[in-house]
């Protein structure tokens, strides 16, 4: 009766094993693509984002979504990047704000400098690996910042970041 039990616990055990392996290889499938499948990345033109603090241009490379005056958009296919606009109030000063704080904290990771934004000066952060780079700016009560994410480091990322702010246009 043990040799039984014995049995049947390896074939169990070999089983399991079997079953692990199995599962831990990589997949295997076929891709197929159509033959008229766009495979360039149009840049039609601008679009033009206003709430009822600013506008600004950006290029139609992104997915957009809006709430009251804040925006997001999000880079399609290929576009490595995605920007933040909120608008909030400003309680106290620009110093206090957390976004702000916590930047000035990571020295190590982020580089401050001195922005002017349409006339009127705010402060830029940029991560130092250039992922990131968000500017705050007050004005008339509210903070507003622009926050720009990217998953890649090349000077593109900072060429679309400047296009923005330099199209930018207080109300």
């Amino acid at each position: 009766m043990k040799k039984k039990k014995w049995l049947i616990l390896v074939i169990i055990f070999i089983i399991l094993v079997i079953i692990y392996l199995w599962g831990s290889q990589p997949r295997k499938g076929k891709i197929i693509v159509s033959n008229d499948a766009n495979k360039e990345v149009v840049n039609p033109g601008k679009i033009t984002y206003e709430n009822e603090f600013l506008s600004f241009e950006y290029d139609d490379d992104y997915e957009k979504i809006s709430k009251d005056n804040d925006l997001w958009l999000n880079g399609r296919l290929e576009v490595t990047q995605s920007f933040t606009l909120l608008c909030r109030d400003l309680k106290g000063d620009m110093d206090e704000d957390s976004g702000v704080k916590m930047r000035e904290v990571k020295k190590d990771e982020y580089d401050e400098e001195k922005i002017e934004v349409a006339g009127i000066e705010g402060r830029l952060f940029v991560k130092k690996d250039q992922s990131e780079r968000t500017f705050f700016i007050s004005r008339e009560g509210k903070l507003i910042s622009l926050s720009m994410a990217s998953r890649s480091s090349g000077e593109e990322s900072g060429e679309k970041f400047h296009k923005i702010v330099d199209s930018w246009q207080w109300k």
